[in-house]
C-alpha cells in the first residue's frame, strides 16, 4: 500500500508478463487437438508485419478494400474510416483552429497519439504536432491512390513502438499491375475533384504508375464564419523493378499542395499554404525460408499561414521531417514457427514559429512582424521480434517483444503475447495481454503558442519539458464466430496507463468579452480505460445486408475519480445495405453513427462539457459498363451545433460523380 506507485511497471508489470507467456506455453505444449485445414479467406500483414489469415490472428482486426470504397462512395480516406466499426472518428469544426487537443480519431480511448497511422509501413511527418488535427491530416492522403486499409485494434506497441498504443491504422497504396487507366470526377456542396491514373504495361523488368487529384473546397459561410475553402493537389508515381522472379523494388514519390483560406468577420482573412513530399525506396526479397524487406524513405510537410486583417498582421511557419531506414526479415522455420525480426532508425525533425525555449536559432519576418524560429529533433532506434508458434491446427500464440531507445528518454521495452484458440472451423477465442508506451512529441515538450482562434477568445499553449513517457498495460479477450449468413465478434479490453499525457487548462485571464485561456501539458499518475465493444453482420439473402457495432467505455483518472476528456461513454454505428446482385449492381447503403457523453473542455470557459449527437449518411452506386456513377448525402437530417466552437458536427453534404475505366 505505502510502495511509490511507479514500482508497477518494475515489479509487476515485466513479472506478470512473464507469468503470463509461461502459463500459456505449459498450456500450448500440452494440447494435442486438431481441426480439419481451412483455407485462407483475408490476409492481414498490419497484425504480424507478415501476409496471414484474420481468422488466425490474436487481435481484432478489419479490412477495407476498393470494393468497399466503390460501395460506400468513399472520396476521402475519412469517408471509409467513418464506417469501421468502433473506431471513433470525432467530427470537428473546421472553423476553428484552436489549439484546443480534440481526440479526433481513437481507437479503445487512446485517442490521436494513441493511433498510428501508417502509409506502406512509412511514418507521416507532422503527425506528432498538436496543431496538426488527425481528421484534417487525412485528407492530404489520396484515397484514389489507395489499395486497402487495415485497421488493428489494440496495443501494438511490441512491433511498432511508440503512438501505437491504442491499435494501427495502415493504409496500403496501389502498386502498378500491368496497363490500365482510370479517370473520373466529383462534385458537390462541400468540394469538386478531378481525378486520375495511369499504369504502364511492363517495360522489361519495370513497371510505372501515376495519378492526379485537382481538388477545389468550396466556400460555405454561415455566422460570419467560412470555411478552409481553396485549391488541394495531388500528384504521385510509383515504380517496381523485378530483378529476378524472388527480388524486386519499389520506389516512388507522392506530393500535396494546398493553398486555403478562411475568413471570419471582425478578424480578417487568414491563409494556408501546406505542401508535402514523401519519398521512398523498397527492396523485397525471397530466398528460400527467408523473407527481407528493406525500406528507406523521407517526407516533409511544410506549413504556412498568415493573417491580414486590416492594419493587423500575423503568420506561423513549421517544417516537420521524418527520416528512416527499417529492415526487416521473416524466416518460416517450419510449418510450426515463423519468425519475425527486425531494425530501425528514425531520425525527427521539427522547426516552427510555435516553438519556444532556449534554443531559439534564427527570426522569420513577415509583413513588418518578427517571430523566432525553433528547431527540434530527435533520434530513435529500435530492435524487435516475434514467434508466430503454432500448435497442432487449433492453436496460435504470438509472443513479440520490442527494445526502443529514445535519444532524450533512454531504452524501454515493450513485450506482448497473443494467443488464438479456434474452438472448429467456424469459432475462435483470442487473449492478448501486453505493455506498451509513447514518448512525449515534440510539440507537447516544446511547445509555445499563442492563437486567437475566435475574436472572443485567446488560447497560449505552453511545453512541459519535464515530461515523461507514457506506459500502459494492455489486456483484452475476445470471441469471432461465424454462423451461417452470420457473423460476429465481441472483445473486452483493459488499459491501465501510467504517466497519460493530457492537456490541461492551467490559468484563464478574463476580459471585456474575451477570455485568454492558458494551456500546457502533463502527466496523470494512473488512469484506467476499460470497456467492450462489438459488431455484428447479417446477410438476409444476396440482396440485403445489416451490419451493426456498439462500443461502450469508461475512462477515468485513477486519483480524481474524473472521466478523461476526450473520449465517449458509447459509440455505435448501423449499417443497412442494398444490392440488385446484377452483373452491373446497383448498391444502396444507409449508415448511422453516434456518440453518446462525449467529454470535451469547452474552448470558451475551460470547463468539462458533455456531448451526443448522432449522424446518418446515405451513398448509392451504380456500374454501368466501365463507368461506375455514385451519388450521396453526409449527414443526411443536417444535424449541427456549435455551441462554443471547440466542437461541432459539420452539416449536410452532398456529392456525386463517375469514374471510368480503361
Amino acid at each position: 500500500m505505502g510502495k511509490n506507485p511507479r514500482s508497477w511497471e518494475m515489479e509487476n508489470g515485466p513479472r506478470a508478463f512473464f507469468a503470463f507467456v509461461a502459463m500459456t506455453s505449459f498450456f500450448l505444449t500440452g494440447s494435442t487437438a486438431a481441426a480439419a485445414d481451412e483455407p485462407i479467406q483475408e490476409i492481414v500483414i498490419t497484425a504480424t508485419k507478415t501476409k496471414n489469415d484474420r481468422k488466425l490472428i490474436p487481435q481484432s482486426v478489419d479490412v477495407l478494400t476498393q470494393k468497399d470504397f466503390a460501395k460506400w462512395g468513399a472520396q476521402t480516406v475519412e469517408d471509409v474510416l467513418k464506417r469501421v466499426p468502433n473506431l471513433d472518428l470525432t467530427p470537428t469544426s473546421m472553423q476553428c483552429q484552436s489549439s484546443q487537443v480534440t481526440h479526433q480519431l481513437s481507437l479503445r480511448g487512446m485517442g490521436n497519439k494513441g493511433t498510428l497511422i501508417l502509409v506502406d509501413g512509412r511514418r507521416l511527418a507532422g503527425e506528432d504536432a498538436p496543431e496538426t488535427i488527425n481528421g484534417y491530416e487525412l485528407r492530404r492522403i489520396n484515397l484514389h491512390d489507395v489499395d486497402r486499409i487495415e485497421v488493428l485494434r489494440g496495443a501494438a506497441s511490441a512491433l511498432y513502438g511508440s503512438d501505437a498504443v491504442g491499435g494501427v491504422i495502415q493504409i496500403f497504396m496501389k502498386k502498378p499491375e500491368g496497363a490500365s487507366s482510370y479517370a473520373g470526377v466529383t462534385t458537390g456542396s462541400s468540394e469538386t475533384s478531378l481525378y486520375g491514373g495511369l499504369n504502364t504495361d511492363k517495360l522489361g523488368k519495370l513497371s510505372l504508375g501515376m495519378s492526379y487529384d485537382l481538388t477545389k473546397v468550396r466556400k460555405d459561410e454561415s455566422e460570419g464564419w467560412t470555411n478552409m475553402f481553396g485549391p488541394r493537389r495531388h500528384f504521385s508515381f510509383e515504380g517496381t523493378y523485378e530483378m529476378t522472379d524472388e527480388d524486386s523494388v519499389r520506389f516512388g514519390a507522392s506530393f500535396m499542395r494546398e493553398s486555403l483560406r478562411q475568413s471570419v468577420q471582425s478578424r480578417g482573412t487568414t491563409w494556408y499554404d501546406n505542401n508535402r513530399q514523401d519519398y521512398h525506396l523498397a527492396y523485397e526479397g525471397t530466398h528460400g525460408k527467408n523473407e527481407y524487406d528493406l525500406k528507406v524513405y523521407h517526407n516533409r510537410l511544410g506549413k504556412h499561414s498568415y493573417l491580414g486583417a486590416g492594419t493587423g498582421y500575423n503568420f506561423d511557419r513549421a517544417e516537420y521531417a521524418t527520416s528512416a531506414v527499417e529492415g526487416r526479415v521473416t524466416y518460416r522455420a517450419d510449418e510450426s514457427h515463423t519468425f519475425t525480426y527486425g531494425t530501425e532508425y528514425r531520425h525527427l525533425e521539427a522547426g516552427s514559429t510555435r516553438y519556444g525555449g532556449s534554443r531559439t536559432d534564427r527570426f522569420q519576418s513577415e509583413g513588418g512582424l518578427t517571430k523566432g524560429y525553433s528547431e527540434r529533433g530527435t533520434d530513435q532506434y529500435a530492435f524487435y521480434g516475434a514467434d508466430e508458434w503454432k500448435i497442432g491446427k487449433k492453436l496460435l500464440f504470438v509472443p513479440s517483444i520490442r527494445w526502443d531507445h529514445h535519444e532524450d528518454f533512454g531504452s524501454e521495452w515493450s513485450p506482448r503475447a497473443g494467443l488464438t484458440y479456434l474452438m472448429d472451423d467456424h469459432n475462435r477465442f483470442k487473449v492478448n495481454y501486453g505493455f506498451a508506451y509513447r514518448a512525449p512529441s515534440l510539440f507537447e515538450r516544446y511547445g509555445d503558442m499563442e492563437e486567437t482562434p475566435v475574436p472572443y477568445m485567446t488560447v497560449i499553449v505552453y511545453g512541459n519539458e519535464d515530461l515523461r513517457p507514457e506506459k500502459t498495460r494492455t489486456f483484452d479477450a475476445g470471441y469471432e464466430g461465424e454462423w451461417g449468413k452470420a457473423k460476429g465478434r465481441v472483445t473486452y479490453f483493459y488499459n491501465q496507463a501510467r504517466d497519460l499525457i493530457v492537456s490541461k487548462v492551467i490559468g484563464r485571464i478574463p476580459g471585456r468579452g474575451h477570455m485568454t485561456l492558458i494551456n500546457s501539458y502533463a502527466n496523470v499518475d494512473r488512469a484506467t480505460i476499460q470497456g467492450i465493444e462489438g459488431d455484428f453482420h447479417y446477410d438476409f439473402d444476396d440482396h440485403y445486408g445489416i451490419r451493426a457495432a456498439y462500443t461502450y467505455m469508461d475512462g477515468r483518472d485513477d486519483e480524481t475519480h474524473e472521466p478523461l476528456s476526450g473520449t465517449a461513454r458509447a459509440t455505435g454505428l448501423m449499417e443497412v445495405s442494398y444490392t440488385d446482385g446484377k452483373k452491373a449492381p446497383f448498391t444502396v447503403s444507409l449508415a448511422a453513427r453516434w456518440n453518446d457523453r462525449y467529454r470535451i473542455e469547452s474552448a470558451r470557459t475551460g470547463l468539462a462539457s458533455l456531448y451526443s449527437y448522432s449522424t446518418m449518411d446515405l451513398s448509392l452506386t451504380k456500374q454501368l459498363g466501365r463507368m461506375m456513377v455514385f451519388a450521396g448525402i453526409d449527414n443526411l437530417f443536417d444535424k449541427t451545433f456549435d455551441t462554443d466552437s471547440s466542437f461541432a458536427i459539420p452539416g449536410r453534404v452532398w456529392k456525386v460523380g463517375a469514374e471510368w475505366k480503361f
